[in-house]
This record gives structure tokens, sequence and C-alpha cells, in this order.
């Protein structure tokens, strides 16, 4: 069996791994901040499952903002267990509201919580793991990088940042034994609590009244087409596992898709223009009006 250090274990996919893996037979270490104070009561219930059960999980402090914080928990990891096998990179922080809303400072602020706390972690672990010359590196990415939605704006740039950093990471480690995987899965509603901040838009002045005569009907208003690019892209030594959550993609391309039988458009055919709300796509002609 494995020795795994799961990051953000407190909540969510991280608190619902550490649990499967320890009953499954694998010794864990579910790190979290603050196991004293903020997460005292994950702490209790994840000690009292190991007297109960007998299973092998264990907490440790760990902020991936600190590099001496990560450092620590690794070597407590290594020293205690003997070795280490796994990291799962799990710890992340979320903002909901719209971009314009967060200042820069936050935006950093993410970024260094979800993409670079991950980097501080591996920085801890591979030393440890090239030196054993195995290991696997697992990376809780999003989907949210492929459907990009609105008012998740910093979000989906530090998960963006986030799987950049693994992909690269992996060319690195792999010549060292060491497998990544980067796991994409959707919104988990059944997960415990997650960590969160909203911000509300400040109210802008009211803009200048549009003209009657100008003004669009919601009939005739066109919206954005929505993004339909691949949910995952091949890596190298990086297997990369992704939800359904982008079935609506597939459902675009199939409409879009021209019939055998379709008639082919005239000569004399009106091509629209860059700036017209519809535009040619790779498999036929895509609306930019949605259809659900």
């Amino acid at each position: 069996m494995s020795v795994v250090l799961i990051t953000g274990a407190a909540t969510g996919i991280g608190y619902l791994t550490a649990k499967k893996l320890a009953a499954d037979g694998h010794t864990v270490w579910a790190s979290m901040r603050d196991p004293e104070s903020h997460n005292q009561e994950t702490v209790a219930e994840f000690a009292g499952l190991a007297r109960t059960s007998g299973v092998n999980l264990h907490t440790v402090a760990l902020d991936v903002t600190s590099q001496e914080s990560a450092n620590a928990a690794v070597k407590t990891v290594v020293e205690t267990s003997g070795k280490l096998d796994v990291v799962v990179q799990n710890a992340g922080h979320l903002y909901v509201g719209y971009v314009e809303a967060f200042t820069d400072v936050d935006i950093a602020h993410l970024l260094d919580i979800n993409a670079v706390g991950a980097h501080r972690v591996n920085r801890a672990a591979l030393p440890y793991l090239r030196e054993q010359r195995s290991g696997t590196l697992l990376y809780v990415g999003s989907t949210i990088i492929v459907t990009t939605p609105p008012f998740l704006g910093p979000y989906v740039a530090s998960k963006a940042a986030f799987d950049a950093l693994a992909v690269v990471t992996s060319y690195e480690a792999a010549q060292f034994g060491i497998e990544t995987s980067i796991v994409m899965p959707g919104p988990s509603p059944r997960a415990r609590r997650t960590s969160r901040t909203q911000a509300a838009l400040p109210t802008p002045p009211s803009p200048p009244p549009t003209p009657p005569s100008t003004r669009s009907s919601p009939a005739t208003r066109k919206q954005p087409l929505r993004s339909c690019a691949p949910a995952w892209r091949p890596t190298h030594r990086a297997s990369r596992t992704r939800s359904l959550a982008s079935s609506h993609c597939r459902a675009a391309r199939s409409r879009s898709a021209p019939s055998s039988t379709s008639p082919k458009p005239a000569s004399n055919t009106s091509w629209p223009s860059p700036t017209s709300p519809e535009r040619r796509s790779s498999t036929g002609w895509a609306s930019a009006t949605p259809s659900h």
C-alpha cells in the first residue's frame, strides 16, 4: 500500500479522498491549515476514525502559501512513515463575483494559493521522490478551465495556471520515474463545505439611455457562441481524466454539423463579415444565438 499526502483535506474533495484511501488500506496524511484551531473538528473526526476503524489516517499542518510549512509537512510524513509515494495536490480557494470587483491583490492572492501553492508542495516533495526514483503527483484540476463560466474569473485563471504548471512539471519529473495524473472533476455538491470568497460589484453610474431606434429586442439580440474546445489535450507522461461537464459542446457540434444531404450554398451566397453574429466553423454554420 502507498503513503499518500493530500493537501486541502479539511473539506471537499480532499476530505472525501482521505477517508476513501484510508478505508482502502493506504497510509494517508490529510494536511490542512490550522489543524489545532480552524479545522480542529475535522482533525478530531479523523482521529476518531483511526481509533475505531484501525485505519492509517493522520493529520498534519500544511499551509500551501508557506514554503517552510510545506517543507515541514513533507519531512514529517517521510520521517514517520519512512517514504512518500503519492502527493495529491488538492488545496484551493474559490472566488465568486464579477472579475472587475476583485483587486489585483485579490487575484494575485488566489493565484498564490491555487497555483503557486502546488509548486511549493512539489518543491518540498520532489527531492524525496527523485531519490527513490518513483512516485505519483496527482493534481485535482477542474473542467472549469474549459467551460470558463462567468463570475468565477479569478478561479478559472488560477486553475489554468495550476494545470499548466502540472503539465510542465510532468515533463521534467518523468525521467526520474515520477508519474503525473491530472484529474478534471466537475462540481461536487455533496462534498463538505468549500473555501470561498464572494465579492459584490460596485454600482456603476447609469449609462445614457439608448435611442429606441437602435435598441435590440430580446428576441433578436445575439449572444456570444459558447466555447466548444476539447476538454483535454494529450500530455507527455501526464494522464488526464475529465467529467462529462462539457456534454453541451458535443451537442453543439452535432447541431452544427452539416448532413450529407444538405444543399451546398449557391455561388452568389453572401458570406457574413467577421463582425456578423454568424460565423463559419470547421464543421459548418454555427449561430451565435444559443439554442438552450
